[in-house]
């Protein structure tokens, strides 16, 4: 198992415009994870952001 920290801002461009950003801040691995992971080389491919900005705006 791996925890992890992240940073999710939301920010309001326009009326109908909304930016979703992500940001990995921590990652903790489980005592049976054989692999250690470099937050610096991790990254979105913007799938999660789109997912969840179409979470939050759901009406």
């Amino acid at each position: 198992m791996i925890t992890s920290l992240w940073l999710i801002n939301v920010e309001k461009m326009t009326a109908t415009k909304t930016r979703v950003s992500c940001t990995l801040v921590n990652v903790m691995p489980g005592k049976s994870s054989a692999k250690s992971i470099d937050s610096d080389e991790t990254f979105s491919s913007g799938k999660f952001e789109k997912q969840l900005k179409d979470f939050i705006l759901k009406k």
